[in-house]
C-alpha cells in the first residue's frame, strides 16, 4: 500500500470514494455531495497539505505483477488525522477517520492504517490516537480492533447525533504491538 497526499489529479477517485459504497468511520460518514462540492472539498485537502504538511492520505494498493513495486494509479481509500474535540474529551485528540472502497476490503485498509498510524507516531509526540465508529459498524470494529485500538466508551457524535464508540490506541501499545 502506497500513502500520499491527496492531488487535484485525483478527483475521479475522491469523487467514487466519497459517493461510492465505504468503510467508513463518522468524520468520512457523509451523505453523497455534488461534484462541485467534492471538487471544493479536496482542493481544502490539498491545501491542508500544502499549509502543514499534514492531510488525509490517498491509499493506493500496489500493483500485483512485477512483484507489486508501484502503485496501481488510483486510490481506493483515504486516511486523515484531525484534532478534534469530542463531546466526552475534555483536550483536543487526534483523531482518526477512514473512508476506503468496499471492493478493497477491510485488510487493505488495515495494511493503510498500519502505515499511517507508524507516520503519525513517529512524526508526532502523541500520547494516544482515537477512532469514533459508529454503533453497529462492524467493518470498522473489526478494523479498530485489529490495529490494536480499545473501546473505551459509548457517546453521542456531536457530528451526527448518533451513538459512538470510542476506540483508543495509547503510542505504548502501538510501540509494543506483536
Amino acid at each position: 500500500m502506497v500513502l500520499r497526499p491527496w492531488t487535484l489529479h485525483d478527483l475521479d477517485a475522491w469523487t467514487k470514494l466519497h459517493n461510492g459504497p465505504t468503510i467508513a468511520t463518522p468524520g468520512h460518514d457523509h451523505d453523497a455531495r455534488s461534484p462541485t462540492e467534492l471538487a471544493d472539498d479536496l482542493a481544502r485537502s490539498v491545501r491542508r497539505w500544502a499549509s502543514s504538511d499534514v492531510g488525509p492520505f490517498a491509499c493506493e494498493p500496489l500493483l500485483p505483477d512485477e512483484g507489486g513495486d508501484g502503485p496501481a494509479g488510483e486510490p481506493i481509500g483515504s486516511i486523515e488525522f484531525i484534532e478534534a474535540a469530542l463531546a466526552s474529551e475534555i483536550d483536543p485528540t487526534q483523531v482518526i477517520n477512514w473512508r476506503f472502497s468496499i471492493s478493497g476490503g477491510t485488510d487493505q485498509l488495515v495494511e493503510a492504517a498500519t502505515a499511517a498510524l507508524t507516520w503519525i507516531f513517529e512524526h508526532y509526540d502523541l500520547d494516544r490516537i482515537i477512532a469514533p465508529v459508529v454503533v453497529g459498524n462492524r467493518q470498522s470494529v473489526a478494523v479498530a480492533e485489529r490495529l490494536g485500538m480499545v473501546a473505551r466508551y459509548r457517546t453521542v457524535s456531536p457530528e451526527r447525533a448518533r451513538w459512538t464508540d470510542v476506540f483508543e490506541l495509547t503510542a505504548e501499545r502501538w510501540e509494543n504491538r506483536p
